[in-house]
């Protein structure tokens, strides 16, 4: 070190960048070396002096504003929309549909004001298509309220929630009034966790027993809905 000679022995007179140079000794016998300032700063480590400012966010993260963590030992920034419950579908029935008596139907939930991978067929077979690289745990649940046209009584009812090829249900929710109280309107709701595949089709299915018989909608959905998303892991 003694015999170092610092071109001009004055300060650099700016902030240090990554290819700027240090003189260290290696630890194997006094040896000078030179490092490059970006090996400096990885094995100094990261704090939170190192953040810019050194401030709290103080509100809800945007979609693209971004989080440090460590990927193995490397530090990498990620955006903050990765730790989401997405994708997020909601799905509804905005006006009746009237269904054949005693006879599965599927629910024609024509409009999806929630809908963040653009997944839902409101206008042909009524029906989630989980989106590819999506597979994995679910929450999905669904309601429907349903009726026997002019107030026919409802002897049964139930909805099958289905998911994989279209035939295979996930959960079933039924109902079946005492015979000496009879109904008009019923409601019939599920929700619950479930391992989904990507390409698997999540639908709904509704049957009734009554003279005529219908699933009610409208403008709104609050009568009749389907929704879910994807759990983190």
């Amino acid at each position: 070190l003694a015999d170092l000679d610092i071109d001009g022995g004055t300060d650099i007179g700016a902030a240090i960048v990554d290819a700027d140079l240090f003189i260290v000794d290696d630890g194997a016998g006094g040896t000078n070396r030179k490092t490059a300032a970006s090996r400096i700063k990885t094995y100094a480590g990261f704090t939170a002096t190192t953040i810019t400012g050194a401030t709290e966010l103080d509100a809800t993260p945007a979609a693209t504003d971004e989080l440090i963590l460590s990927d193995a030992g490397t530090l990498k920034r990620m955006d903050f929309t990765h730790i989401y419950n997405t994708p997020v579908f909601k799905a509804v029935l905005t006006g009746h549909q009237t269904i054949s008596d005693d006879t599965a139907t599927t629910v024609a939930f024509n409009s999806a004001p929630v809908d963040s991978a653009s997944a839902f067929d409101a206008s042909t077979n009524y029906e989630y298509v989980v989106p590819s690289g999506q597979g994995g745990n679910w929450f999905i649940s669904t309601w429907l309220r349903m009726s026997g046209g002019g107030n026919d009584t409802i002897d049964v009812a139930n909805l099958t929630l289905m998911g994989g090829d279209g035939t295979e249900a996930l959960a079933y929710a039924g109902f079946t009034p005492n015979t000496s109280s009879p109904f008009g309107i019923i409601a019939v709701c599920l929700a619950g966790i479930f391992n989904i595949d990507a390409g698997d089709k999540i639908k709904v299915s509704a049957y009734i027993g009554a003279g005529s018989a219908r699933v009610d909608g409208v403008a709104n959905g609050g009568f009749t809905s389907l929704q879910g998303f994807k759990l983190i892991g």
